[in-house]
């Protein structure tokens, strides 16, 4: 059984963190160099949400997977490196075009899912862009979003512990005799949890109930807008970004594990936005196919057996 303890978890430790190498490239567009990280250790103790992001504890690797030179805002894939055919004049055009408008959309230091998204934008200037792979940067780039407003839960794994988790903080925040302090981490934790599990009527549910521990202190206000400002702003328009190019997997796909992986990344983002009927769609798709991973299977019936 999973102790109340874990209900009152805060940030975690950096032990065994995730660590970083870097280096310095030429920028291949505008001035100065670029840094180029690669992944030398990390770990998975963050545990992972209902759309299978991982956490480790100490740093997400998400935020380094992209490098982006400061004074153009050209943006790459750090394992992929720079990118081909740079040299092509029309090729450069487009990308010159392209980074233009990325400045004036997003200022000159945007933040790390505002740089995926250009990085997408300029891969998908190739002839046939792969949409499985455009779909995990999308992705890739919610998560870092997301990683803003919930941070490191230790060991929270996928949605069924979150739920069982927000089970047992319903009991706790029955008790009368719980002082106003730790109602508010209490509440602020549940919503962390919620969130991470997709469930987001009790993840508002949570916050309001925060918000109306009134006073709050201007730290925990600030707190409260920010977090609000992600998940309901933030992170739900680039997972839409995503399901475009999850859905473009799927039409080009046979069946296959990376297609039913694909169908439960889509059913989750769906549920998430609250279009009930279409996550059941994909689910059911996952659970019909014999080609399905054995973990997704189990959250497909899951959600399905438990009314998402």
């Amino acid at each position: 059984m999973i102790g109340v303890w874990a209900l009152f978890a805060g940030l975690t430790s950096t032990a065994l963190a995730t660590d970083i190498g870097v280096r310095e490239l030429p920028c291949p567009f505008g001035e100065g160099s670029v840094q180029v990280y690669s992944k030398l250790s990390s770990n998975r103790l963050g545990g992972w949400d209902s759309d299978l992001a991982n956490y480790a504890v100490g740093g997400q690797w998400r935020t380094f997977a992209i490098s982006t030179c400061a004074s153009s805002l050209y943006s790459f894939p750090t394992e992929a490196g720079p990118g081909k055919n740079l040299q092509e004049a029309s090729s450069r055009q487009k990308i010159e075009t392209l980074l233009r408008q990325a400045k004036a959309e997003f200022g000159e230091n945007p933040p790390i899912w505002h740089r995926y998204t250009i990085a997408i934008r300029i891969l998908s200037l190739d002839t046939h862009p792969e949409p499985s792979r455009l779909a995990k940067l999308a992705l890739n780039a919610a998560w870092t979003a997301r990683d803003q407003a919930v941070d490191v839960y230790k060991g929270l794994k996928g949605p069924e512990m979150a739920w069982t988790l927000m089970q047992g903080g319903d009991t706790e925040l029955k008790k009368t005799e719980m002082d106003a302090p730790t109602r508010k981490v209490l509440l602020h934790n549940l919503a962390r949890i919620a969130h991470r599990g997709g469930f987001i009527q009790a993840r508002d549910r949570y916050l309001s109930a925060f918000e109306a521990q009134s006073p709050l202190s201007e730290p925990e206000s600030q707190m409260l807008s920010r977090f609000r400002n992600i998940v309901l702003q933030v992170e739900p328009a680039l997972l839409a970004k995503a399901a475009v190019y999850l859905d473009a997997q799927i039409a080009a796909s046979g069946d296959s594990q990376s297609k039913s992986w694909a169908r439960y990344i889509r059913g989750d983002i769906a549920r998430r936005a609250g279009e009930t009927e279409k996550a059941k769609t994909h689910f059911r798709a996952v659970l019909d196919s014999d080609k399905t991973d054995s973990q997704i299977r189990q959250l497909a019936g899951w959600f399905l057996e438990n009314g998402l």
